[in-house]
Formats: C-alpha cells, sequence, structure tokens
C-alpha cells in the first residue's frame, strides 16, 4: 500500500515538473524584448507583437502593481501613444471620478484649461508624480488636434474638485428639471440633502440605517423616468457611490459600479470609439476570484462576462527594486522573484522589458507571479490576464515639485 502511495505521489509530482516546463517553454519562446519605456521613443517597431496580442479588440485595459510603480506609468505612456497614434484608440478612462472627469471634458470648449483640470480631477498618485507628466503633456497636444485622445472617468467615488465644487449645486438644478423628481418636494429636499453629505464627507458619512435606505430606494425609484442620459448614468453612478461610502469598507461595490460606467461609455457615450482604461490591476484583473485572499469580482472580471474577447488585459510584474506611493513617506522592497517563476523565467533573457500574449499559452499554465501586487501568488494566470508587460527593475514615483 505505502508503495502504491509513493508511485502515485510520484506520478503527479513529475506530471507538475512536465507542466512547470511545458509552461516555462511556451513563455520564454513567446515572450518578445520591448526595447524602452521612454515615451518619447517612437519608433514603435519592439510594440508590434503588443499590437497583435491587442488584435481586433475594443477595450484595452492597463494594469498596475501598485499605485506608484513609475516605470509602470512610463510604459503605459508609450503604449498609449502607441494605441492612439497606430490602432486607432480613442478615449482614455481613467481609474477616477466619473461625473467630474465626464464634465470637464463636455466642457471643454469654454475653458483654455482643460488639461490643469483633468490632471487636479485624476488621483494624486497619477498626477503629481513626475513619470506621469509626460502622459498629460501628449493628452494636451492631442487636444489641439484634429484627433484628439477623449478623457474620461470610470470611479463612483465622488471625491475630486471638480466634483467637491460643483456637483451638489448641479444635482440640485437639474433635480429641479425632473418632474418625477418635484412631485414630492419633502422626499427631494431630503435626498439632496443627503447628496450633499455623501460629496462632503465620504466614508465619513454618519447616516442611519433608515436613511442609507432611504436613499437607495429613492436612487431607484427616480432613475428610470430620467431622460438625459448622462443623468441617468449618474444617478446609477450615485447609488454606487452611497453604497460604497456606506459599507466603509473596501468591498465588490466600486468595482461593480465602475463596470456599469464603463459599459455606459463603451455602449452609449463612446459606441463606436476604442477605450484604453487606466487602472490597477486589483481592478482590472478577470476571474480574480481565481487568486487566494482577493475580492470575487473585479470590474474587469464583470467587463469580461459581458465582452469577452472585445478586451485585452495586460497585467505588469517586475523582478527587483523598490516601491511606493507619493502620498506614503514610507518605501519598501519588492519581494524577491520566488523559484520556477514568471519573473525568473523571464529574467534569463536579460530584458529590461519584455511582454508575452498569455493568451497564446496552452495548457496547465498554474505558476507563481507578482500580478497583483509586489507578492508573488501561485495560479493560472493566463485565465487572469491576456497579457503581461515586464519590467526588470521598480522604483517608486518621484513627486513633481
Amino acid at each position: 500500500m505505502n508503495r502504491l502511495i509513493i508511485t502515485i505521489i510520484l506520478f503527479f509530482f513529475r506530471n507538475l515538473v512536465f507542466c512547470q516546463d511545458d509552461i516555462k517553454m511556451q513563455i520564454l519562446s513567446s515572450f518578445g524584448q520591448v526595447n524602452s519605456i521612454n515615451p518619447e521613443q517612437n519608433d514603435y517597431s519592439d510594440l508590434e507583437n503588443f499590437g497583435k496580442a491587442v488584435g481586433n479588440s475594443q477595450i484595452v485595459f492597463l494594469g498596475e502593481q501598485d499605485h506608484g510603480d513609475a516605470p509602470t506609468f512610463l510604459a503605459k505612456t508609450r503604449l498609449i501613444k502607441y494605441l492612439h497614434e497606430k490602432m486607432d484608440f480613442d478615449v482614455l478612462v481613467f481609474e477616477s471620478d466619473f461625473w467630474a472627469l465626464n464634465k470637464i471634458w463636455d466642457n471643454r470648449f469654454s475653458d483654455s484649461s482643460l488639461i490643469d483640470h483633468i490632471k487636479s480631477n485624476t488621483y494624486s498618485i497619477w498626477s503629481q508624480c513626475a513619470q506621469t507628466q509626460e502622459l498629460y503633456n501628449y493628452l494636451d497636444q492631442t487636444f489641439k488636434t484634429n484627433f484628439p485622445l477623449i478623457v474620461s472617468g470610470v470611479d463612483c467615488r465622488h471625491v475630486l474638485p471638480y466634483t467637491k465644487k460643483n456637483y451638489t449645486k448641479a444635482l440640485a438644478a437639474f433635480a429641479k428639471t425632473q418632474s418625477a423628481l418635484t412631485t414630492d418636494t419633502a422626499s427631494l429636499n431630503a435626498f439632496l440633502a443627503i447628496a450633499n453629505d455623501l460629496i462632503e464627507k465620504e466614508y465619513s458619512i454618519k447616516k442611519t440605517i433608515e436613511q442609507q435606505t432611504f436613499f437607495i430606494e429613492y436612487l431607484d425609484k427616480v432613475t428610470p423616468s430620467i431622460t438625459d442620459l448622462f443623468w441617468k448614468q449618474e444617478f446609477i453612478n450615485l447609488k454606487g457611490g452611497a453604497l460604497n461610502s456606506f459599507a466603509f469598507t473596501y468591498n465588490t461595490t466600486r468595482d461593480i459600479y465602475m463596470s456599469k460606467n464603463l459599459l455606459w461609455l463603451y455602449k452609449e457615450k463612446f459606441k463606436g470609439k476604442k477605450i484604453i482604461v487606466w487602472a490597477h490591476s486589483l481592478h482590472n484583473a478577470k476571474n480574480i476570484d481565481k487568486i487566494p485572499h482577493q475580492l470575487v469580482t473585479s470590474m474587469g472580471n464583470e467587463m469580461h462576462k459581458l465582452l469577452k474577447d472585445s478586451i485585452y488585459i495586460v497585467g505588469f510584474s517586475s523582478l527587483t527594486g523598490s516601491a511606493g506611493r507619493i502620498v506614503f513617506d514610507k518605501k519598501y522592497k519588492v519581494d524577491k522573484a520566488k523559484k520556477n517563476s514568471f519573473e525568473s523565467w523571464v529574467s534569463t533573457t536579460n530584458y529590461d522589458y519584455g511582454f508575452v500574449n498569455f493568451n497564446s499559452l496552452k495548457g496547465n499554465a498554474i505558476f507563481y507571479m507578482k500580478g497583483l501586487g509586489h507578492n508573488a501568488v501561485k495560479t493560472d494566470w493566463t485565465k487572469v490576464f491576456d497579457g503581461v508587460f515586464y519590467i526588470k527593475n521598480m522604483y517608486p514615483c518621484d513627486k513633481t515639485k
């Protein structure tokens, strides 16, 4: 009996080693060098494999392991320029305030400081990072052409300056034009009062369960009657922001409503246009429920369920270095690559940067990779990302002066 057990164990062990060697060889044979992450490098011949992998996708998600990864931001900026100039992508959507960025873009012709408004209404982890300034410069340049890179947002959090300054007044003015809202002025005033607190306080808001329930039920009741397409989606977005704030903890609500906003942008506001999404890999990943200790869904997962091959999700991975966000003083070393990991395999090429299309791989693909942060996790990463951009040395952003 003991010999049988040992035989079975050896059989599975040999098969595991074989599978690891097989996926390793597939990754190495598919892994292509990227010469530069410098956004000013306009010879895009080294990005042809990336372009072929994207193919006819209508939405490309560009992730990041952490919100302060300077080389990743440089690489994403170069990829954005390539997608815009060579593959006719029209829209850049940030993991930032849905209401603010859409309103800012829609009002752009009446304000000459468009790029300043965009910078101040994308999260400071990016707008105050020195390594993303070329992205904003590029956006500003395209605004002056006949082929601007349109800017939008998907986040249901109502926390950035344009929203803080303008939202409650705009919401009240719009509500007064809607008969479904003005027929019951007491309920409308109660709704607007809670909305005002929500915008002012977000996670620190203090409302009873009865007040929370009233607010959500009021939105559910009036939203179907709204005829203005943007405001109708904003009422859905406001519900997401409220549920996210009332929960007081990180939860899947934010991702679910980001996916609702992104789907609306894709199907309604920017119908027929190709979209780039700039967000953390945790929000972009599909099949995230397959990863231990993660949430049950994500924006990318919800979009993948609906659009399948119309989207392409790019993860990022790094071998060595340090990380940290400009909003935190403390920096930290990224974890050392594990043996038989994606990072250890591709590091043998001695490339500083590279890209592999996971969609071209076949068979069992369970391996370690640092995909959702700077720590390694073992899973089938080919089910989480469609492709991965590798960066040898990571370092944190420098803060703009």
